[in-house]
């Protein structure tokens, strides 16, 4: 997960000059938020039947200041094989 502060420009740099395809969108109204789930171009066809491999962008809609604690998530790997990619970290 990627916290970003404004959505088009995150979304231009990622789509458009990456090359990433947007899978799928989820708007939250209550909790004021949106989250844009993105894959490769070559992973598109797994990514929309399991979820994976996508990268996930998080974005508020209420305007905030990101100076430490709440500006960040872990990235995640998700994916066939993603464990044996990863060396063991216990």
């Amino acid at each position: 997960m990627i916290r970003v502060a404004n959505l088009d420009d995150a979304l231009d740099f990622y789509c458009r000059k990456l090359g990433l395809l947007q899978q799928r969108r989820y708007d939250n109204e209550a909790g004021r938020f949106t989250l844009v789930y993105l894959a490769a171009p070559q992973d598109a066809d797994v990514a929309e039947q399991l979820s994976a491999p996508q990268l996930e962008l998080t974005w508020n809609w209420d305007p905030e200041v990101y100076t430490g604690g709440r500006n960040f998530g872990p990235p995640r790997l998700r994916g066939r094989g993603h464990l044996r990619a990863v060396p063991a970290t216990r």
